[in-house]
This record gives structure tokens, sequence and C-alpha cells, in this order.
């Protein structure tokens, strides 16, 4: 059936089909402390750190030990998750979450509640707050996939699992910082390892001693409920109860299910992906033929599932139309490329097969653990996110992934880990200098083109690629001194060059994930990117805790034409760079970053090649568009005195409309979505025509519906650059 799948991107297969991903590097290991029921070891390789934490005996004496053992660590959890996330950034009440837990309490087993009582005890946290850390995956719902011996190197079953979270939960502590795999041998029940983090007992990973192996992924339902068995407590029930995927199936069909979710479950001889919500349930064991809906495939061996139901029944709960293509497309893409890729090793499937699958993610994509697991030998392979604050590309599928066994665990001894992986490699030396500056220009954005100092220095690689930080100051103007450094991250692709080049520029939310994901995209393909922060992003942010958003309207006037000066010196920059081609520099911006790109390409006249991303020509117009995501502003603005009038008058000088005759139409790609509903088609129109109409592509949907072409729209803007 694999002639109805797309060809595999063969970029991807030659992970899959090359040599061994990394040598097996040994690992360190150190027993760090006991508490009774409860042992935590440290594992160590490099600059990597993984703990493993052993508990045994009664539920009140599991959870006691837990909390003894990591009394720091499970505070900073809860306050992350509950304080700092839900509640601060999520802007949920107690109330609301202690309701949750008001109708899923009743259903979680007494052995989970005790355990939950002896870990508020051992650590000194309120059980309250604990209570309310597991509603929150009730609340909030990533791939899964398995491969069975029929399709595998060596006889062995490997089942893959990503979590697909936010890694910059919390404001102090990052949970990945506490991040734990725990190894629980219950008096009553089968031993069972969870991939989880200091106060969370629940279970969205995992596997058991019996090799029955579950990995969740949140696949949202109109027909769902609170009145049942949680999730995270029902997968970790199932690992303390059922020893073949076959009981598994019982517990899940008899249980009082809740929300929409996918999961796929294995064992050492049968793996099924499974479906549900609130009142039904669907299994599809490997090469079911209930799978062959288009435009989704069965395929003989193995099992896979993303964010999307596969049954028509449940997906008439999800979406609307059933082509996932057209209503789930980045979930659906993501569906595809698992089993294009694991179709193409049949009979090469290992570990080092699922690692780099795991490791095909685009490098800045949210992943805060990944696994693969072995029913057939119980062993596991864990890697985990580390912060963004201090890691450029954070995400697991970037990290070492370490081999854990789990019988000698649960036997009482430190089991034997080895490392798959050396990612993190640092390249050496810092890089100081000053650069002649940018062409001289006139206008609104015009600045003294003195020459100006840089500091480069290095941060890790990810694979071939090298990033760097860069710094250099600002021609500002700007109240904020932290504002006045430009801070950059450049991506050097393999080899000598001169490579072409691209200025990347981030959406209005600043977190990078978007401007990563260009970059990445971008070096991969043999273009440097240089992703410059805007004024008040990241480490520009003062003290104070101004950002974009917060700044009076002339401080915004002036924000952007600092970003355009910004803008140029980066450019300027690359191009005193000996491994770059001078005349091969051009700009991508996504959202607000790309109206920035707007006005920067139009100003400086030199960039080669433009990418504009959901931008337009005006960003008065994108303010007060009146689509729901811009009310809000435009209602602020109306309150401060600015009208619509008011705040054309002040941007016109500025819009990227009035500077598109400094854009040659022949290097410009346009890229934007049909309902747009935060930066009107019309005024996007207007732009297209102001550049003498270059080539222009349009989505379906709205603003942030562009994310369902996610992977088309990569392809494009990287064929665009690569030249």
């Amino acid at each position: 059936m694999s002639h109805f799948l797309r060809p595999p991107n063969p970029l991807l297969l030659a992970l899959l089909l090359a040599a061994p991903l990394a040598a097996q590097d040994a690992i360190r290991a150190e027993k760090v402390a006991s508490d009774g029921a409860g042992t935590l070891y440290r594992y160590a390789s490099g600059d990597t750190v993984q703990r493993v934490l052993v508990l045994r005996g009664a539920p009140r004496e599991m959870g006691l030990a837990h909390g003894r053992l990591l009394k720091d660590e499970v505070r900073a959890s809860v306050r992350a998750f509950l304080h700092e996330w839900a509640i601060g950034r999520m802007g949920r009440t107690r109330e609301e979450l202690a309701s949750i837990w008001g109708r899923i309490g009743p259903h979680v087993p007494e052995r989970f509640k005790e355990e939950l009582a002896g870990l508020a005890e051992g650590a000194g946290v309120p059980l309250d707050d604990l209570l309310l850390v597991h509603a929150i995956p009730s609340r909030y719902h990533c791939t899964g996939a398995a491969a069975l011996p029929s399709v595998t190197a060596d006889g062995r079953v490997y089942h893959t699992r990503s979590l697909d979270y936010a890694l910059d939960i919390g404001d102090t502590v990052r949970p990945q910082a506490n991040a734990i795999l725990m190894v629980s041998a219950p008096d009553e029940g089968i031993p069972h390892a969870v991939v989880t983090w200091a106060g969370f007992i629940g279970c969205v990973t995992g596997m058991n001693l019996e090799g029955l192996a579950v990995g969740e992924m949140g696949s949202r339902s109109s027909d769902e409920t609170y009145d049942g068995f949680p999730m995270v407590f029902l997968l970790r029930e199932t690992l303390v109860r059922a020893k073949t995927v076959a009981e598994a199936k019982e517990i899940w069909r008899k249980a009082p299910r809740t929300c929409g979710f996918n999961f796929v479950f294995s064992d050492p001889g049968a793996a099924t992906a499974v479906e549900c919500n609130r009142s039904r349930i669907a299994f599809f064991d490997a090469g079911d033929a209930a799978e062959d809906v288009a435009p989704h495939r069965a395929l003989e061996g193995i099992v896979r599932r993303c964010n999307h139901f596969v049954d028509p029944e449940l997906a008439a709960t999800q979406r609307t139309p059933y082509d996932p293509r057209k209503s789930a497309g980045a979930s659906f893409e993501a569906y595809r490329l698992q089993g294009d890729m694991l179709h193409a090793a049949r009979g090469r499937i290992d570990a080092d097969t699922m690692i780099a699958v795991l490791r095909s993610y685009p490098a800045s994509h949210p992943c805060l653990h990944q696994a693969v697991m072995c029913p057939s030998d119980r062993s596991i392979w864990v890697s985990q996110a580390t912060d963004p604050a201090t890691d450029p590309l954070p995400g697991a599928q970037n990290q070492p992934f370490f081999r854990y066994e789990l019988a000698p665990f649960v036997e009482g001894s430190a089991a034997p880990a080895r490392r798959a992986g050396a990612e993190r490699a640092v390249p050496e030396g810092v890089e100081t200098g000053r650069v002649e500056g940018e062409r001289p220009i006139e206008g609104v954005f015009a600045h003294d083109p003195a020459p100006f100092p840089f500091r480069l220095e290095p941060l890790r690689s990810l694979g071939a690629t090298r990033i760097h930080h860069l710094t250099f100051p600002s021609p500002g103007p700007s109240e904020h001194p932290e504002n006045l450094t430009v801070h950059a991250e450049y991506y050097r692709p393999a080899g000598e060059g001169p490579f072409p080049c691209a200025i990347v520029l981030d959406i209005l939310d600043g977190r990078a994930y978007v401007a990563r994901l260009l970059a990445t995209t971008l070096s991969g393909r043999g273009v440097a990117a240089l992703y410059v922060k805007l004024p008040y992003y990241g480490e520009r942010r003062p003290a104070a805790g101004v950002n974009l958003l917060d700044v009076e309207v002339p401080q915004l006037a002036d924000a952007l034409k600092q970003a355009v000066k910004d803008v140029r010196r980066g450019a300027a920059w690359l191009r005193s760079r000996g491994e770059i081609d001078p005349d091969k520099v051009g700009i991508v911006g996504v959202s607000l970053g790309s109206f920035v790109a707007q006005m920067a390409a139009g100003a400086d006249g030199r960039f080669d090649r433009c990418c504009f991303v959901l931008g337009g020509g005006s960003i008065t117009d994108a303010l007060f568009s009146g689509g729901k995501d811009t009310r809000k502003a435009a209602a602020l603005l109306r309150e401060r005195g600015w009208t619509e009038e008011r705040m054309r008058e002040l941007l016109l000088p500025l819009e990227p409309v009035a500077h598109a005759k400094g854009i040659a139409k022949a290097g410009v790609l346009m890229i934007n979505c049909r309902e747009d509903d935060v930066v009107p088609p019309a005024s996007t129109r207007r732009y297209w025509e102001a550049l003498g109409q270059p080539e222009i592509v349009w989505y379906d949907g709205n603003h942030y519906g562009i994310k369902d072409h996610v992977f088309e729209v990569l392809q494009r803007i990287g064929a665009h650059f690569e030249r």
C-alpha cells in the first residue's frame, strides 16, 4: 500500500539508511541519595545530566521518598506548572482547576491519591497544589509510532514517543530542569517506568517490566467531559495492571474516559494505535484495513499517530472536512512523514532508526521529552529538553539520548546506561572585530553609518550547522540601555562557502520558535541565516519588563525605525564575512517580522532575495482591521487617544507600501492566507501591486492557519534562498 504515499524526503531517508547515528558513549552513573522507599541516581555524559528516581513499596511510602529526595525540585515544578504557567500565563484560576479535580478526582484510584498525599508531605508542599497540577493535563491536551518484529532489523519491537509541549513553561525554573525517569516497583502491581518531572506522578510516556509501552498524543474532540478517569492516571493504571496490548485494550474499553486523545500501545509482539473520546474508542492494529480511509494508509508492521483522528466517527467530532490535509494539515504531514520514513527503512529499523525519526522534527519545535522504548528487552532511550534561556535549540530532538534497562532498577541496582548521539558539540573561539558600516541612505531610516564593533561567541552545533551568538551596538535611539545592544543568532552551514544568506525576523510573540525554525531550515539547505532579535525582544527587554507591546505609540514608531537600522547593520556584518557571498544577502520575516523585513528591504535596496510571510502594506491596517486578534489592541489604542486616522498619520512614513519602490520584484516571494484575520488581504494586495505584482502564494485559512501548511511553506522559503 506504500505506493499511495508521497516519496519520502531524501534528506530524512539519509538519516535512516546511513551508518548508525553516533557512537554509543558511556555514561557515568552515581547513586545520589536514598530515603527509605526511594533511591535517586544521577547519570552524566559531557554536559548532559539525567536523573532516575527508583521507588518501591506502598503508595504513600513511595510518595514520601519522592518528596524527600527531590524536595526542591518538586516545589519548583509546582511553581512552574501551576502558579507561573496555568494561573500566571494562561490565566486559569485555582477555582477552575479545583473544579476539574473535583470531577476527575472520584475516578482516580486510591493508590495514586495516597502517593500524592505522601509526596505532598515529603516535599512540604500543599496537597491541594499537587492535585491542581495533576488536573492541568485534563485542561490542556505529539507523535508516536511502533514497528513490529516483521519490519525491524533484529526482530524486536521499537516504539517512539515525542511530547510536544512548550519549553518555556515557568518564569523561574523550567520543568525540564526537574525531569526524571521515575521507576516504580509497587507492592501490588507491575513495576514500571514513566518519563516525567519531579512532583508529577501521572504518565504520558512509559513502559512496564512485562514489556507494555504507552505514549499519548492530544486529539481534541467535541465529545469530552471531566467526569471520568483522567488520562494521566489511566495510563499509569494501565502500566500497573496490563501485561499485553490486549489487556490494555480491555482496560481502556471499560474505563470512563474523558477527553479526545490518541495513543500508541505496544508489547513484545503487538502494537496498536488508539483513538478515543468520551463516548467512543477505536483501535487500529498494524496493517489494519480500517486505516485505509483516504488519505490515510495502513502499513504492514507499523502503526503511527499524531494529533488527528483517522476513525471517521471520531473525526466528525473534531474537524470539518474529514480530509486532514485540509483541516489538520500539520498533523497529517507528521503522520505521513513518520509513515514514509519507517516504510522506507523496513527491515533495517532499530533504535538508531527510531531516534533518527524523532530527530527529523524541525530543530526549533518544542519537544519537552522524547523516548524510544523497546518492549522486547525492556530498555528505554530518553532525551530531555534544555532551557531556552541558555540553548537556542533546547528541544529534546536536539539533545543526546540516554539508554536505560528497566530490570536492574527494579532489582535494586543502578542500570547500565549508554549515550546515543553527541549532538551538543560547541565550536571553539570567540571572535571580535569591527565592521565598516552600512551604505548611507536618506529618509526616515537614515542614521550615521559609522564603523561598529561586534562579538561572535560560539553557542553549539546542530549536526554540521554551527550556531553563534552575535552582539553589536544598535544605532538606537532608545531610553533603555538593554535595548541598545542587538542580539542575534548566526547559523553557519557546513562547508567553507561562500554561502548565500538571509536575515530572519520573528513574529510578534518573540519566543523565537518561528525564527529558529526558519534559520535551521535555511542552514540545513546551505543558506547561512542571521536571526536578528527586534527591539525589546529577548535580551533586549529591559529589566523593568517593558516589551514591544508595552511602549507608548511614539516609542513604537521609534522601535520600528530602530529595528530597520538594526537589520541593516546585521546585513553589513554579513557582507563583511569571508564565508558569505556579499551579493546574495536576503531577508525573510513572518507577521510582524514581515512588516519590518518589508521596511528594511525597501529602505536598504540591496537585498537580492526577499520573502514576506503574512505581511501587508500597512501596520495600521493590521491594528485596526477588526479581526478578533487585533480588536483588543485597537480598543487600547483608542483608549489612549490614538484613532485610526491619527495612527495612520504617525506611521505613514514607515509603512511598507511607502518603501515598496526600493525592492526589485524579481527577488520577492510573498506568502499569505486568504482569510487572514490579522493582516487584511486587501492590504496585502495593495502592497503586492505596489511591488509590481511579484510571485505570491495564497493558502486557505486565517492568520494562524498557516501552520497547517508549514512543511510546504518551509520548502518554498528554502528553495527561494537556495541559489
